[in-house]
């Protein structure tokens, strides 16, 4: 339905209740292909395994390889862990050392014998 602009007082035009049913694009493209082709045939499909039986896929050479060589990978990366971590050392902890005698905080400061340091 096209948008229609209300405007206080107007009246609502009066529609019909009939309501024409077309078939879709995809309906009228199925239809004309059965036309075309004839009606499909109904077949019941032949059951080629059950669920009971799974379908088991063998791998390629390629995929054997590959996974070997994925193993391989995780071997040396095992092990190469495991290497550094032997060969870390412990690290002692940085300790700040205290001198009493350097100022915690200084400033500079303007006096009547100009700009000096103060310590506070």
């Amino acid at each position: 339905m096209a948008r229609q602009p209300r405007t206080p007082g107007a009246t609502e035009p009066k529609t019909t209740e009939t309501e024409v049913v077309t078939p879709t694009t995809a309906a009228n493209a199925d239809a004309a292909l059965d036309a075309i082709l004839g009606e499909p045939e109904t077949k019941t499909p032949e059951p080629t395994s059950t669920v009971s039986e799974p379908v088991a896929i063998e791998p390629t050479a390629e995929e054997l390889a590959e996974r070997k060589e994925y193993e391989e990978f995780q071997a040396w990366r095992k092990n190469k862990d495991q290497d550094a971590a032997k060969s870390v050392e412990p690290v002692t902890p940085h300790v700040p050392t205290f001198d009493a005698t350097t100022p915690k905080r200084t400033r500079q400061v303007f006096s009547k014998d100009g700009w000096t340091t103060e310590e506070y």
